[in-house]
Order: structure tokens, then sequence, then C-alpha cells
């Protein structure tokens, strides 16, 4: 009996395409065993890591989208001395800068050799005007004439581990390369962003700096107890500055991370599932506690901002009556040594308690500097080169004051457009956040709001922390931020590349 006829026709060139397809596998093994017997002649018990990291790079390099969803992970916890900055004695070789060059070169293929798999283009990375403008042009300005000045940094700091800047290579590495780069990374968030189908897919980009930033604070937390002081030791400026040293951060910086965590948590929880939701609180509760633990006046600022914000936001009395009663019984409850670290200074009427000496010893000492160089500022970090610094009136490497450090570095033309970036930035977050709000699809962009409203609360808190720390320059403590940042800037194109898309369709329309 004949047998039946196949209901499904033999596609014309299938047996090829199958045969190359096993040679190429073939191959592809054969090219693996050859490589793992070198690697294991040559390094021997490193072999297995390194073709484990091997395949890691070569997964990026086919799909760029794990490259930015780990580096989403991992530029949180650049800061940590618990994570490898180098591999191997090779400066430069870590896992953070592997995982961004895999994921560059598989963009860049991607554009080349287009596949049924193609990743976001690259040209299409979220790049507004005023970012340019604001914030990358004066400090490339300002790099450029600090450079000028390198070679008088004292040798006392260009020789200690805190600052190396008389080197002009790392001078420019640490102070212009390092912060373009925080930028970049939140620009590739937003350029996943913006060129997802669904917003489920978007999804894990939105978390994974909340991942990174509570594997930070884990950390940091290990730190903490791990040097078995007591709250009470904790608390003191020897016990703080070696936490710092353990950490790769100071608390005042760290504590800033801490609460851009809070309000991104907090805020995208309310357009979450109850698991999800879970999860949120839970990242919450994380920041709450290891900010406390940083005993960062500055960083109690912050998160009160965050608080009160949130509350405002909840728009319905009973929860903001129910939220408050909460706080005011957490607050009973505070340790010691926190309510003692927020009081120093302010029962005794201490100028110079309260702000840790920087009103009476480093700010007199620096404002008349302003004066030399108002109009375009000495360059980034110029109060190394300062006359109090140079002279040995004054031994800090940072004037403890953003704005001060604006001023300083910038002078008032760098540091107008430097402060109107974040001027323009929390009114272009709220005015986005409305318009996804009353948009078509606003239920569905309802956790995308939050986040926006997030995001603007975060300005709000480095404002206020920039008082007594920071730079309002992208920093390592920044980090969330500009992650942030580069998200909302993916909406941001995202909502205007939809708009686009409906006003030519209504333009073809009536053409027709």
């Amino acid at each position: 009996m004949p047998k039946a006829a196949s209901m499904t026709p033999v596609r014309q060139g299938a047996h090829k395409q199958n045969s190359v397809r096993t040679l190429r596998i073939v191959a592809g093994a054969i090219v693996l065993a050859i490589v793992m017997g070198l690697l294991v002649a040559q390094v021997e018990f490193l072999a297995l890591p390194l073709l484990a990291g091997a395949l890691v790079v070569a997964a990026i390099v086919h799909e760029p989208r794990r490259g930015i969803l780990l580096l989403s992970v991992l530029v949180p916890l650049e800061a940590s001395t618990r994570v490898p900055h180098h591999l191997m004695g090779i400066t430069g070789l870590n896992p953070l800068n592997l995982t961004l060059l895999a994921t560059l070169i598989g963009l860049m293929l991607s554009a080349v050799f287009p596949g049924t798999r193609r990743a976001p283009p690259l040209k299409g990375l979220p790049l507004p005007v005023p970012l340019l403008v604001l914030m990358v042009l004066p400090m490339i300005l300002a790099a450029v004439h600090g450079s000028f000045s390198v070679e008088l940094i004292p040798n006392i700091f260009g020789r200690s581990d805190e600052s190396s800047y008389a080197d002009l290579p790392v001078y420019l590495r640490d102070l212009l390369q390092a912060p373009l780069l925080r930028i970049l990374y939140g620009l590739l968030l937003g350029l996943v962003v913006r060129f997802e189908a669904t917003a489920a897919g978007a999804r894990p980009f939105l978390y994974g700096p909340l991942v990174g930033l509570s594997g930070l604070a884990g950390i940091f937390l290990f730190n903490a107890y791990g040097s078995g002081a007591s709250l009470q030791e904790m608390g003191s400026a020897d016990a703080r500055d070696i936490l710092a040293a353990a950490a790769g951060m100071h608390p005042n910086e760290i504590s800033l991370m801490f609460n851009c965590g809070l309000a991104w948590a907090l805020f995208t929880a309310r357009a979450e599932s109850n698991l999800g939701r879970l999860f949120l609180w839970g990242v919450s509760l994380l920041m709450v506690i290891a900010n406390l633990l940083t005993f960062s006046r500055g960083g109690y600022f912050g998160m009160m901002v965050v608080v009160i914000a949130y509350l405002l936001h909840l728009r319905r009395l009973n929860w903001v009556l129910v939220a408050a009663a909460a706080l005011g019984i957490g607050a009973l409850f505070l340790p010691q040594a926190v309510l003692e670290r927020v009081a120093t200074g302010l029962t005794e009427g201490d100028i110079n308690a309260l702000s840790g000496g920087r009103a009476t010893l480093i700010w007199p000492l620096l404002l008349p500097v302003i004066g030399d160089h108002w109009i375009f500022g000495s360059g980034i970090e110029s109060i190394l080169w300062s006359p109090p610094v140079r002279s040995g009136a004054l031994f800090v490497t940072q004037p403890h004051n953003a704005y001060l450090a604006l001023l300083l570095d910038y002078g008032v033309v760098g540091g107008a457009m430097i402060f109107s970036f974040y001027v323009w930035r929390w009114f272009d977050l709220r005015r986005l956040a409305l318009s996804l709000e009353g948009g078509a699809n606003a239920a569905e962009n309802e956790l995308w709001v939050q986040f926006l409203r997030a995001t603007s609360v975060m300005v709000l808190v480095l404002l206020v922390q920039a008082v007594t720390d920071n730079r309002l320059t992208p920093t390592a403590s920044q980090t969330v931020l500009w992650l942030a940042f580069g998200l909302a800037f993916g909406l941001r194109a995202r909502w205007r590349d939809r708009e686009l898309r409906a006003a030519d369709g209504a333009a073809s329309e009536v053409a027709t």
C-alpha cells in the first residue's frame, strides 16, 4: 500500500538550510572545544570563569537588550568596593566595562546586519537638545578649562588615594569620561523603552536599577553590621569614614542613591499588582533602613522630601492620615543614635557642629575665590588648585556644597546653564506625566506616570541634599537618578514618535 502523501509541502532548499545549520553547530562545537582546551592549558582554574564570561559576552552581542538590562543592574553596584573593578590585574577590565562594550558592539552589528531579532537602532538614542546644551557642553568646556590648571594641584592630593588628578589623563577620565558614561547608561535604557513593542517588555528595564540598588544596600548593611560597632558608635565621624572606605562611597553620598531608590519604589508600587507591590514595598523598607544607618542629616532631609511628596500624591485624605500616623509612631521607635545625630548642634546652637564645620571652616575660605573667576569659573574640581588649598589653609577635596562648587567650577554662566537643566527636567517630567495620564491608554501608562512622578521627586531630593554635599553634574551617587533620567528620555521620545505617527496618519487620510 503506497504511503500517503504529506500534507505539508517540502520547502525548497530546506534540506540545504538544515545541512548548513548542522555544519555551523558542529563547527561551533569544535571551536569551543579548542578554545576551552587552550584556556585550560594557559590559565588552568580560571578557564571556567573566562569561558562563562565569553558566553555572556556572546549572548549580549547577539541580543544587546540583555546587555542593557545587565547594565541597569551593574551600574548602581559600580561604587561598591565589593564588586571587582579589575580582572586579572588589567586596569579597566571589569564586568561593567565588558558589558558596555559587548552591548555597543551588538547594537552596531545589529545596525549593519539586521536579523530577525532586531535590536533597537543605536541612531534612535534619545538625546534631548537641553541635555547636550545645558549639561554636556558646560562639562566639556569646564574640563578643558581645568586641564590647564591640573599641574597646580598640591602633591599631597596628587599622590593620595583619594585624589590623583595631578595626572591629566586621570583627571579627564574621572571628571569627564566617567560622568558622560553615567549619562550614556541611562540613555541606553531609554533606547530600549523608546522602541520596545509593549509596556510589559519594558518593565524589566524599569526595575533592573532597583535590583542593583538593593544589592548595594545589602552590601552597605553588611559592612555596617560587620564592623561589630554599636549604633551609637556607627554615628561617629571615624566610624562613618571607615564605612565609606568599605562601601566605596561616603555615607552622605550613598544616602542620595537610597533616597532616589525609595522614591522610585514607593511611587511605582501604586500602579503595580499585589506581588509587584509587595516587592517594591520591600525595596522601600530596605532603602529606609540603609538610609538611617548612613547617619547623614542631608540624607534624612532628602528622605523627608520623598515621604512628603508621596503623601501629597496619595490625594486621599484617609490614606494621608493613616500614613502620617504610621510615620509618627515609627518616629517614636527610632534608635537613640539616629535622634542624637539629627539633633547635633541644634540643642547647643552650635553652627559649627550643625554644619559639620562647613559654615565656619570651609565655606568662608572659598566664597572669596568665586570673585576671581566669577563669569566662567576655574574648571572642574577647581577647589584642588584654589588659593586656600594651595596655601595649606584648607585641606578638603570638595566644598561640601554643590551650589558653591558649581560657581567655583563653572562660574555664573555655566552654573546657570546646569541649574537650568534641572529646572527644565522637573517641568518636563511633570508635563510628560500629565500627557500620559490624560492620553488614550491612561490605564496602561499608569505605571510610567508614577515613575515620572518619582523621577521629578528625585530632582527635588538632589537639590535639597546638594546644600551639604555632592555636585550638580553626574556623580556616582547620582547613578540612580541618571538611569531614571534616561528612561524618562526614552518615554519622552516614544510619546513624540507616537504623536508624529498619528499626525502623519491623519495627514495621509486628509490627502486621500
